[in-house]
């Protein structure tokens, strides 16, 4: 959804609300994939944003320099 813009809240809401669910199993490249997905869409969804984010910072050292950059 992110490359193509559309908007669609339902899905998006949907696909958030499962990520947070498996939030635990993201490596670094799916935490570094999904911030960037959610900051291009625009979508503010900001219980997801901090679970994402808190699972980052516990994997910090896993991110090669590509997830850094793309998750900044």
């Amino acid at each position: 959804m992110a490359k193509t813009g559309s908007q669609m809240p339902d899905v998006f809401e949907a696909l958030c609300t499962a990520a947070i669910q498996k939030v635990q199993r993201f490596n670094a490249q799916d935490l570094a994939n999904t911030l960037w997905a959610m900051a291009k869409t625009g979508m503010q969804m900001p219980d997801v944003f901090e679970a994402l984010c808190a699972e980052a910072s516990r994997k910090v050292q896993d991110f090669n320099a590509q997830g850094l950059a793309n998750t900044l």
